[in-house]
């Protein structure tokens, strides 16, 4: 139905719904009752409402997205860490999957994308309904389930080129740096200044890099709950739940490791190249590569925790139940797509240390990335604050810096250190300071030891955390940003288009530069900055 192309459902059919489809909109009926109360603005653009009028199953669907959104909103509850598109409100998009539209040109990668987007959706609709209060007379888990059967359904008409070119057109994620502020700002004469004051910045972490000093404190060190060795090429094919007999039936030598890895990551890489590890693989993973923190402790401050919300409306860091957050991301680079192991840390503070300090304040957290290889050994490894701030970029030998741009209005990239590809036999000790939890040195070791152990969490549980009188919360608002982490900078640095410069902010919200424009989820980040050391043969 090329000429009257609905964007929310892609088509409405003409013959009468199959009984499941008829069974589906009479269960709709009672939730879209309790919904329409709402009146808050939705998030994502109201279907026509020439559909939502029709006596029809898609158009039932499109009605319950929309009250949903209107709910969410009104609730405060919306989850923004993957980007809405607009008129499709059943998918969702991060920088990656927009990253891979021209690839999806191709019919046979189409619905994988499609099937990744909806995945995003689910998953931030899961979080918003079970995030709405108690006060919301509905069933959360009815709700889930018809929300996902009515994507389900929606997406699943999306079958002619038109319906892919629409979609593709629309799969946008939007920056975090505002034209406006900019604009008021004077960007084009304040960018210089801020650029300067950048290089001075690096100029000085540099320095303490080469000469990283005594503590000022103690050194206390954070490992990992379990030891882990290098895996074998049998634990690998373990790990990604490959049958090993086929290796040693299809190859009469033994695989070296790498080669085994590489296998294995074309025999699970699908249509679209993404990887899609069990829960049992990821955790593995994310063991065999884990660093270990070595904190100056001064105060509380420096301490490692868990946030979690207590009375009040600002959460708060509880140092008693030290912990890494991880999350799993992927990037491309020269035409692959690579996986990448994040390790979050968060802190109570950084201290202020005086009055004029538009620096410090409430909860502070790094984020330790190691980008692999489809060999499964590290290719680049990179570090931040929870802020989008302190963007530094540590590569291996196999990687060389592109040559700077010459643009006026862009910053340079930061790298401290170069560090071996180990391939998870040593394990990255990554030292930070005090009170400012700057990076200081990463070093290797064979057999480090800890002081405390540290918990495995998943970073998706902060984005639903119990709250002290029964529901739930996340830490982030709908405008990603965690309330409480204000930092006074933001009144200085705001022509720079970054809201609230130095709060911390939710993941795919992480803007890296003052001076032109960077994200740390850019899924072309890495070739952008850096190409590949060719080999002889």
């Amino acid at each position: 139905m090329t000429e009257n192309y609905s964007p929310v459902s892609a088509c409405i059919r003409s013959q009468h719904p199959q009984a499941e489809l008829f069974r589906l909109r009479v269960l709709l009926a009672p939730l879209l009752a309790l919904l329409l109360a709402a009146c808050a603005t939705p998030r994502s653009v109201d279907p026509p409402q020439r559909f939502l009028d029709t006596d029809d199953v898609y158009a039932s669907c499109a009605r319950l997205f929309s009250n949903i959104d209107k709910r969410v909103a009104a609730a405060g509850v919306m989850d923004v860490q993957a980007a809405p598109i607009p008129v499709y409100p059943y998918l969702r998009l991060n920088r990656f999957l927009a990253a891979m539209v021209p690839a999806v040109d191709e019919v046979e990668k189409f619905p994988a994308w499609v099937a990744a987007l909806r995945a995003l959706d689910q998953q931030g609709r899961r979080i918003e309904i079970t995030n709405l209060p108690d006060s919301v007379p509905i069933e959360r888990k009815k709700l889930m389930a018809y929300a996902a059967q009515c994507g389900e359904l929606l997406a699943g008409e999306l079958k002619n080129a038109e319906q892919r070119r629409h979609l593709r057109a629309r799969a946008r994620v939007p920056d975090d740096y505002s034209l406006l502020r900019r604009t008021f700002g004077l960007y084009p004469l304040t960018s210089l200044i801020f650029k300067a004051g950048v290089a001075s910045l690096h100029r000085d972490l540099a320095r303490g890099f080469a000469a990283p000093g005594k503590p000022e404190g103690q050194w206390r060190r954070y490992g990992p709950p379990e030891r882990l060795a290098s895996l074998s090429p049998q634990g690998f094919a373990k790990l990604l739940s490959f049958d090993m007999s086929v290796i040693r039936r299809t190859l009469p030598t033994t695989l070296s490791l790498q080669k085994l890895v590489e296998l294995l990551a074309q025999a699970r890489s699908g249509p679209m190249g993404m990887y899609h590890l069990s829960p049992i693989a990821r955790a593995k993973l994310f063991n065999h590569f884990a660093p270990l923190w070595e904190v100056d402790t001064v105060s509380e401050a420096d301490g490692i925790g868990t946030p979690v919300w207590a009375t009040g409306d600002r959460p708060w860091v509880d140092t008693d139940r030290p912990a890494v957050f991880r999350l799993v991301s992927q990037t491309r680079f020269e035409g692959e797509v690579l996986l990448q192991l994040n390790y979050m840390v968060w802190f109570p503070a950084r201290p202020r240390t005086g009055p004029l300090d538009l620096l410090g304040g409430e909860l502070d957290g790094i984020v330790w990335r190691v980008t692999l290889d489809r060999y499964g050994v590290p290719l680049i490894y990179d570090s931040m604050h929870l802020c989008g701030c302190y963007h530094m970029f540590f590569p291996t030998a196999r990687l060389r810096p592109r040559s700077p741009a010459a643009d006026v209005h862009e910053e340079a990239i930061f790298i401290p250190q170069r560090l071996p590809a180990d391939g998870g036999s040593r394990r990255a000790v990554i030292r930070v300071a005090s009170g400012s939890h700057y990076l200081r040195q990463v070093y290797f070791e064979a057999e480090p030891t800890a002081e405390v152990h540290y918990a495995w969490q998943d970073y998706h549980k902060l984005r639903s955390l119990h709250l002290p009188d029964g529901g739930r919360r996340s830490l982030f608002g709908p405008d990603a940003l965690v309330v409480g982490s204000e930092r006074g900078e933001r009144w200085l640095f705001w022509p720079m288009g970054i809201a609230s410069p130095g709060a911390m902010r939710q993941w795919g919200h992480h803007a890296t530069a003052f001076v032109g424009r960077r994200h740390f989820d850019e899924a072309g980040l890495i070739g952008r900055y850096f190409e590949r050391v060719r080999q002889p043969e």
